[in-house]
Formats: C-alpha cells, structure tokens, sequence
C-alpha cells in the first residue's frame, strides 16, 4: 500500500507551504502543500515535491493526496515522475479509494496502481496496472495488465479473478 505521511516525512497538518531553493550545484527543488475545498464537504489535503538539475535535463515531481467528502468517500493517493539526462522516464500513480456504492448502498474498497517506465535510448519500455475491489458482501475483484518490449521483442500478461461473495470464483 501507500506508505503513511508519516514515514515520508510529510506533515498535511501543516499551514499551506511554497518553498523552493536551489543548491550549491545549481539543481533547483520545491516543495508546497495546501487545501481545496469544495461542495458537500469536499475537501482535498496535499502535498508535492520536486526538483531538477541546473540543465533541466534530469527532473522528478511527487505529489500526495487524501481526499473526502460528506457522503463517505475517502481517497488516498501518491503519483511519481522522473526523467533523466539519457531520455528515460519513469511515472508511477497509486491509489486507494473507499465509498459507499450508490446502486447496492454497500461500502466498496478499491485499490489500484498504474506504472511505466521508458528507455530514452532504446526501444524500450514496460507498463504495469493492477486493481483490487471489494465490497461488504465479499464481492472481490482482482486483475492486472501488464506489457513491456526490448526492441523487436515484446511481451504481455493480462490475468483477473472474480468473486461473487457466493462461493463462485472465476479466473481469467
């Protein structure tokens, strides 16, 4: 899952911060954090960081996020990028999300994550989504897409499982 605030040395408790500086190497960082507000108590806690070297030729940005609202809905998230001097990049987004299902009124649980990574080199490249979703009846669907290619040579995986809450479970 997503490591806590905590453990990244992030405090959202925090007034809204905008900092940024540039080291004795020239590279540059920032770091903010802030609140928005919406309708029916929407309300969306976050924090980013990032930097680069003096060039601009290597960069990374991470942002965090816990977002809620009235109705019960809750989302934690992180997303991750970066890019290096050679063209390779690298991105990344978790998430986890709970709500309640407004067909069944049943609390849902659902996890995700999407990463890739590409080679500024070569052909080359690699993409990865996976997801878990629950709901309080037991219901529970798991998956993931996966592909990747060196060259002339690729590869892909897709798998998934469904489970009715029942006893039934089918895999794919």
């Amino acid at each position: 899952g997503i490591a806590s605030e905590k453990e990244w040395g992030i405090n959202l408790l925090d007034e809204a911060v905008k900092e940024s500086g540039t080291n004795e190497d020239g590279s540059t960082w920032y770091r903010e954090s802030g609140e928005d507000l919406g309708e029916n108590g929407y309300r969306c806690r976050w924090a980013r960081m990032g930097g680069q070297t003096h060039d601009g030729s290597t960069e990374w940005k991470e942002t965090w996020w816990e977002k809620s609202d009235w109705t019960g809905y809750k989302e934690l998230g992180a997303e991750k990028s970066g890019k290096n001097a050679d063209g390779d990049s690298w991105w990344e987004k978790w998430k986890e999300v709970l709500h309640q299902d407004e067909w069944s009124n049943l609390a849902r649980l659902e996890k995700s994550a999407e990463k890739q990574a590409k080679s500024g080199t070569e052909n080359a490249g690699w993409y990865e989504k996976w997801w878990e979703k629950y709901d309080a009846k037991g219901w529970t669907e798991k998956g993931a897409h996966k592909y990747g290619r060196l060259n002339e040579q690729s590869w892909w995986e897709r798998w998934g499982e469904h489970y009715d809450g029942r006893g039934s479970v089918l895999k794919w």
